[in-house]
């Protein structure tokens, strides 16, 4: 499965070895080189940090980070459909319900939702205490088949996402992950219904 990568003059390696390594570029959003063309060593790392630049180096996590993404997307997705026959799709919005109390807003899931209704495993809900919209609830059904997909989802991870990193690093991966999350307002999670708990 090919990884999206985005327009830039990194493109994504055949293999899963070590990029070979280049003197740092720094380039615009757009993927010209900026004036000046090269720069000595950490010149254009700092360039880097204003806006609308980017060096080679940052491309190059950037489509490393892509191209990692979509092989453990496709391996935990594969896996998952073989274990359980669940799609890695329903299952998040299955685990997003979870975490949510059981209950969140239609417009803050995938669209996968109209075939986990039609599989029994969410349901479509009115909440007292929202009027705006309808919610999804998580169904006896998908509650069940959540707990029956997780080990192995979770066995998944657990091999091909943290097996292969030490500790410090997979600490480091959360830090950075945090830090790009509040720097872009990604929320932590949706908002439930208040007052009127499923069972």
């Amino acid at each position: 499965m090919a990884a999206p990568y985005a327009a830039s003059s990194v493109s994504a390696p055949a293999g899963m070895g070590p990029r070979r390594h280049r003197e740092p570029t720094t380039r615009t959003v757009g993927g010209e080189p900026s004036a000046g063309g090269r720069h000595p060593p950490g010149a254009a790392v700092i360039a880097c940090r204003a806006v609308g630049t980017v060096d080679d180096a940052t491309l190059d996590v950037w489509a490393e980070f892509l191209r990692v993404h979509a092989v453990l997307v496709e391996v935990l997705g594969r896996e998952l459909m073989d274990g359980t026959g669940l799609p890695l799709t329903w299952y998040d919005v299955l685990i997003q319900l979870h975490e949510a109390g059981g209950r969140l807003r239609m417009q803050e899931l995938a669209s996968a939702i109209d075939r986990l209704e039609a599989a029994g495993y969410v349901a479509r809900v009115s909440c007292p205490s929202d009027r705006r919209g309808t919610f999804a609830e998580l169904t006896e059904s998908g509650r069940a088949e959540l707990l029956r997909a997780r080990p192995v989802h979770l066995r998944s991870i657990a091999e091909h996402f943290a097996a292969p990193l030490a500790a410090g690093e997979l600490e480091g991966l959360r830090r950075a992950l945090r830090t790009l999350a509040a720097a872009n307002g990604v929320a932590g999670g949706g908002a439930g219904c208040r007052g009127d708990e499923p069972g």
